[in-house]
Parts: structure tokens; C-alpha cells; sequence
């Protein structure tokens, strides 16, 4: 919600050890997002992380969950989140990447085509400069199927 009301807000965010904070640690260790995101990519859900100041490994679950099942079951990673779940921040820089021509064709045309949406080029391609991005009005359209995915 606060990237959404603040777009140019920039937010990182540090995953706290749950064990240190359960046993109220006077020092407690934070995982960059990098270090989360790497994790997740390699092993999904059962992600272990190490915890260099108490020398064990903290499972994913447990530090973003806490054991609550429920909320274990409710979690999507990465590639399965449906487009539409993208932030208007990540669509704008999105947009401001692929939407000016490239010569090599590394723009929001060549991402048409690889989605299967090369029948919506020429609509988008005319589309006047002040309307919304190409790229935009490509992912909004792809966000329709219910099968569209990040991953």
C-alpha cells in the first residue's frame, strides 16, 4: 500500500530473525532482500537461510510466517504471482525500459511476441504519445488471461 501511495518511494526490506526475536536477542540479524530472494529462487518455500550471529539456519516459513500454517498455505513465490499484482512503480520503470524503439528490438514489441500477443502490435503501436505506454497497455492486456503469470 505505502508504494502505492508514495510511487517514488523507495522501500527496502530486511527479513528480522524470528529466533533472536522470540528469545528477545540484544542483537538481532537481518536478511537483505537479496540474500531472501536468492534463497527462494534456489529452494522455494523451504528456503533455509543461515544466521551468521547465532551460527544456525532459520527456515523461509518460519521467519516470514512464524509457523502459522494458514498463512504458509496462502503464500505465492515469485513466478506464480499474476501480473496484475505488479505495483504501478514496477510498471512504470518497466514501461520507461521497454518503451522507447531499440535497434536490436529489445522493447515492448519483442516482449508481445513472446507472450503470444503479436495480434495487439499494430493497436499499440499507434497509440498517440500522450496515452498511456505501450508496454503499460501490453501488460494490462496479458493481465486479462487468468493464466498470466511473473514467472
Amino acid at each position: 500500500v505505502l508504494v502505492e501511495m508514495c510511487p517514488g518511494l523507495v522501500l527496502e526490506k530486511h527479513v528480522l530473525s524470528s529466533a533472536q526475536l522470540s528469545n528477545h536477542s540484544p542483537s538481532i540479524y537481518a536478511w537483505a532482500p537479496a540474500d531472501i530472494y536468492t534463497a527462494l529462487l534456489k529452494d522455494g518455500l523451504n528456503a533455509q537461510l543461515g544466521n551468521p550471529v547465532s551460527g544456525k539456519s532459520e527456515n523461509f516459513t518460519q521467519l516470514i510466517c512464524f509457523g502459522a500454517q494458514e498463512v504458509v498455505n496462502s503464500l505465492l513465490v515469485g513466478g506464480d504471482i499474476h501480473i496484475s499484482s505488479l505495483c504501478t512503480v514496477t510498471v512504470q520503470r518497466l514501461a520507461a525500459l521497454m518503451d522507447p524503439s531499440h535497434p536490436r528490438g529489445s522493447d515492448w514489441c519483442v516482449l508481445a511476441v513472446k507472450l503470444g500477443m503479436q495480434s495487439l502490435l499494430p493497436s499499440l503501436d499507434t497509440a498517440a504519445p500522450s496515452q498511456r505506454s505501450s508496454t503499460a497497455a501490453l501488460l494490462h492486456s496479458w493481465g486479462q488471461n487468468i493464466t498470466a503469470n511473473i514467472g
